[in-house]
């Protein structure tokens, strides 16, 4: 296939990542499923991607991460045409790197459970040696050893090096080995208490209840983030981080925002996770339009973080959005010196050459209903800017069909759900009240998220 080339990136094409998804099984179409991707890459700590010589994206994955003591790789992919060259080992390598290198201590990796092969093996093979072997032998063989090396990783009894990526899916070894181990002696109590056999309906029957109520909450993330938040003590912010996470990325900043200044405010000032509150807190602010408490707070993260560029970057970024060019080259020069090999310098000096059309078209619009502002507006980072003058254009007389829908599907991306509702009362006009039911889907998937996010929080 030739050379390669990895790149962490913020934005990739839709329809290539879609791809990914599908050729690895994990994709189930709708309206609302296309329109979270870009959300989806720049919300991740890290989204790397692998391209072919000829620039075809063949392979992705991403990290999860408070950015400082957990970090998740998942979503890793490789076209099929690809796979068993290396492709997918480089990308775990240079993510697990990228972590290390931020300092985080813990690195999982959600994959396939092609674990349980391996559990099952071990089994197999303790059964085997059923012949000749007293009854508690013939599983020990297999379950002592499992039992207490799983138990010492669930633990973290003997903490894992931090190079070392731990798949979560070892949490359920424990188990199988208690059950290896416990097997023989309840074998020896059915056989001298034949009613006793009896018993394990109802204990059966308990384990599959609970097992049904852990399932149901644990794979409905939202759910999940509510419930853990309101249980945890303010002392850990782990939750409140990836709850207010969420909110954001609903559309509900306004709900978010109370609960990181909260979260920070209970937090003592050198704890871990506080640069990571510093960050979510200036994103609901930024969200909001507040773009000078926002600098305020990114100003806080790199002494927290000095050996991570992702604040410099942030920083400069907000300038940009802040209108001020002149601040953001000097937050570049900053970037640069402290960080000269790190790609993001040469990344963002792109970013800034091109914001000086924005700005000028943003100070000088050259129209009463002007669609590059709107997109000016969208390329500093000003979302409720460009919600804004999406929502003008779409109260103009005319509109062409083509920016109609551009600009109702941002609003509906970008904004609440009550300024989106509002917005489709003029999309309609436009339209002779014909309505578009692929827009249609995604507004009414995002107010059923927002609602339910709601319903959850206030339960």
């Amino acid at each position: 296939m030739g050379e390669v080339r990895y790149d962490i990136v913020k934005e990739a094409p839709v329809d290539a990542i879609v791809a990914l998804y599908e050729d690895g099984g994990w994709w189930e179409e709708s309206p609302e499923a296309r329109s979270i991707i870009p959300g989806m890459i720049r919300g991740s700590f890290c989204f790397m991607i692998a391209r072919s010589p000829e620039g075809r994206i063949v392979g992705m994955a991403r990290v999860i991460s408070d950015g400082l003591s957990d970090a998740y790789i998942q979503d890793v992919v490789v076209l099929k045409e690809c796979r068993g060259q290396g492709v997918g080992r480089e990308l775990i390598r240079r993510l697990t790197a990228f972590c290390v290198d931020r300092k985080i201590g813990w690195i999982g990796l959600v994959a396939e459970p092609v674990g349980v092969l391996l559990v099952a093996g071990l089994l197999l093979v303790g059964w085997r040696l059923r012949r000749g072997a007293r009854p508690l032998d013939e599983r020990a063989i297999v379950g002592g050893p499992l039992l207490f090396v799983a138990l010492g990783l669930a633990l973290h009894v003997v903490p894992l090096p931090q190079e070392v990526v731990a798949a979560d899916r070892h949490l359920y070894l424990p188990l199988v080995g208690l059950a290896a181990v416990a097997a023989p002696g309840l074998e020896r109590l059915v056989a001298r208490r034949p009613r006793a056999r009896w018993l394990a309906a109802p204990a059966l029957l308990g384990l599959a209840v609970a097992t049904a109520v852990r399932v149901n909450v644990w794979s409905d993330t939202e759910r999940f983030w509510v419930l853990t938040a309101r249980a945890t003590p303010p002392a850990d912010p782990v939750p409140t981080l990836l709850l207010a996470s969420v909110l954001v990325d609903a559309g509900l900043a306004d709900l978010a925002q109370p609960m990181v200044d909260a979260a920070i405010a209970a937090e003592p000032a050198p704890h871990p996770h506080r640069a990571a509150l510093l960050e979510l807190a200036a994103a609901c602010r930024g969200e909001h339009g507040d773009f000078d408490g926002a600098r305020a707070l990114l100003e806080q993260i790199p002494p927290l973080r000095p050996d991570d560029p992702a604040p410099w970057v942030a920083l400069t970024r907000i300038e940009v959005a802040r209108l001020d060019l002149d601040a953001a080259w000097a937050r570049h020069a900053a970037l640069v010196a402290r960080f000269p090999r790190d790609p993001a310098g040469a990344r963002l000096r792109a970013e800034l050459e091109a914001a000086p059309e924005f700005v000028d078209r943003i100070r000088r619009p050259i129209a009463v209903s002007d669609p590059d502002r709107a997109r000016s507006f969208v390329g500093v980072g000003r979302t409720a800017d460009a919600v804004a003058e999406w929502r003008r254009i779409l109260a103009a007389p005319t509109v062409p069909e083509p920016v109609l829908r551009e600009a109702m599907g941002y609003v509906i991306r970008a904004a609440p759900f009550e300024v989106a509702r509002e917005a489709r009362l003029d999309f309609l006009r436009h339209r002779i009240n014909e309505p578009d039911p692929e827009l249609d889907a995604l507004l009414v998937a995002r107010r059923d998220r927002a609602l339910r996010l709601r319903r959850l929080l206030e339960s």
